[in-house]
């Protein structure tokens, strides 16, 4: 009877285990765009769209705009306000940094207010879910930015937080039932 009641005991803590793994998996995530680099003024041929193909973005996930307040802005704008560096109409402007902005799905168009014609602009595609895979949109160049080279196809093989989440429950539930 003892026995029966051990592997109950573990096979709950396992079920525990796995969920608890799960809701980590599927967490917000935190940028910090462009790493090390950060948010100021593309040089050496960086740029932000590169940056942004080497990352999956889902609902929830934040960006970070790591910049020195008075040297540069965050600003999320409309796609013709991208494409034109217009910054007549943002939807949100933050001028103290470091500014954070929470993603929603669909995309995301990010400016510097004052050096957006020097290429600082960064376009992000979001999914809607942590099963939906996103990337970023080729760049597009804009006067004085700079010749910018499309980021690289996202890699298939690369599996989704979805299919990790799926594969610690199936293991958790094995190893409870079998260890």
């Amino acid at each position: 009877m003892a026995g029966a009641k051990d592997s109950l005991v573990v096979m709950e803590i396992m079920v525990v285990a796995a969920a608890a793994l799960v809701v980590h998996t599927l967490a917000a995530t935190t940028y910090h765009v462009g790493d090390t680099f950060g948010w100021q003024v593309p040089s050496g041929g960086y740029n932000y769209s590169n940056w942004a193909a080497q990352h999956t973005f889902v609902a929830g996930d934040s960006l970070v705009f790591d910049f020195t307040t008075g040297a540069h802005t965050a600003a999320q704008v409309v796609q013709n306000a991208y494409d034109n560096c217009n910054t007549a109409n943002t939807i949100s402007n933050q001028v103290n940094g470091p500014a954070t902005f929470t993603l929603a799905a669909g995309t995301s168009y990010y400016i510097c207010t004052l050096h957006c014609s020097q290429g600082q602009k960064l376009v992000v595609s979001v999914g809607s879910s942590a099963g939906t895979p996103s990337g970023s949109p080729a760049p597009r160049s804009s006067p004085g930015s700079g010749t910018f080279s499309p980021p690289p196809p996202p890699s298939s093989a690369t599996p989704t937080r979805a299919v990790a989440a799926a594969s610690l429950i199936f293991l958790s539930v094995f190893a409870a039932f079998f260890c």
